[in-house]
């Protein structure tokens, strides 16, 4: 089947965004698909350099574009029309190349899913949405967006999002009652089972941009509540963003420097290297539509502790770890004094393989080529 993702997310030059578009296109391209992926990727100002770029990745091609794009959540209808105008430039020349295909798939219904509806309408192509946004979990979406995610779930040939929750959160946008499937994120197979190691002292770890909505500040003051300054015991925080030196200096004034260790941002790599030394991962975002790093760690067999935040109760199980409501400090403190003392109580080999069989590649990306698939066939088209 010849695949076009189209996308306004995609990790390009020092941005990480959309690692996760990345991976499905890995993961269908070694499923046997042909990938071309459509990226309009907008700027804070204006792009330097070529306006489109071409990239070969792992079994698949990417053309993106580079132009300027500013402020896409105040003007959502100007953006969307940017975007559509973008996708159809980079289309035009994927199609020179020889790409021609059976099912347009985009991620995100804002902006990426309006351009790839529009666009389909105008070749007569299916179209198939997968939502992520974490922006429709929390509320904080503006009316301009809600009409176009509303307009894009009812274009749209297939509609999916990557949890319960957020399909929950999506009703209000969806007064029409469509249906909308849900299929999860995938976790790299990068990421597997490390077996733990004895050593002297008690390693939490937690990986995420550093951002209010993570929850950074709740879970220092949680750890510090929880254990004493002289405890063997260490919060390893990965990471980069916006509260990075307000969250420095909460741990300077309370006096935890030589406990808590602000990492920075970190690469696949260092970030493997992370969960297999840690003895449990815990984050306390305040909201996820799917919580991939979660995911990461129990793929290394590490059991978590997390808040309620709307995406890590999709497949969980009590063998995985703990689980507390947002922002509840005292919760989270208790949790991670019963975490530390009841290490044997979980079978780490047992959370890796329970993960990957719900999220690995092969799983998910079966999930999705038969939603692909669907769209192409009901329509009377015939696979490529």
């Amino acid at each position: 089947m010849n695949i076009c993702v189209i996308t306004a997310a995609y990790p390009y030059e020092d941005s990480i965004d959309g690692v996760f578009v990345r991976e499905q296109c890995r993961a269908l391209s070694k499923k046997g698909h042909h990938v071309a992926v459509l990226a309009a990727l907008g700027r804070g100002g204006i792009a330097q350099g070529p306006a489109f770029d071409y990239a070969e990745e792992d079994g698949f091609c990417c053309y993106i574009s580079r132009c300027f794009r500013k402020a896409t959540t105040y003007f959502p209808t100007i953006a969307s029309k940017v975007v559509l105008r973008q996708i159809s430039t980079l289309f035009d020349t994927c199609y020179k190349d020889g790409c021609m295909p059976d099912v347009l798939y985009a991620h995100f219904a804002f902006p990426a899913g309006y351009a790839a509806c529009e666009f389909g309408k105008e070749r007569s192509l299916p179209v198939v949405v997968m939502e992520h946004f974490s922006g429709i979990a929390q509320g904080t979406t503006r009316k301009g967006c809600d009409r176009i995610i509303r307009d894009t779930i009812n274009a749209a040939d297939s509609f999916y999002c990557v949890s319960d929750g957020l399909k929950r959160a999506l009703d209000r946008l969806n007064p029409s009652g469509k249906q909308i499937g849900v299929i999860p994120d995938m976790i790299s197979d990068f990421y597997h089972f490390i077996p733990s190691r004895e050593k002297e002292e008690y390693v939490f770890f937690s990986l995420g941009v550093l951002r209010k909505i993570k929850g950074f500040d709740v879970l220092i003051k949680a750890f510090c509540s929880a254990f004493s300054g002289n405890e063997r015991v260490r919060l390893r925080i990965g990471g980069a963003g916006e509260e990075g030196v307000f969250l420095r200096g909460m741990i300077k004034k309370l006096g935890r420097e030589h406990q808590i260790e602000m990492l920075g941002a970190l690469d696949s790599d260092t970030a493997l290297y992370e969960y297999g030394i840690c003895d449990c991962f815990v984050l306390a975002s305040r909201c996820e539509t799917f919580g991939i790093v979660y995911r990461e760690a129990m793929a290394c067999g590490r059991p978590v502790i997390s808040t309620r935040n709307g995406g890590i109760e999709q497949g969980w199980k009590d063998d995985f770890g703990l689980l507390v409501d947002v922002d509840d400090i005292d919760a989270l403190a208790k949790a991670m004094q019963e975490m530390r003392h009841s290490r044997d109580k979980y079978d780490f080999e047992n959370i890796s393989s329970q993960t990957l069989k719900l999220y690995s590649p092969e799983v998910v990306s079966n999930e999705i080529s038969k939603a692909l698939e669907r769209v192409v066939l009901e329509g009377g088209r015939r696979l490529s």
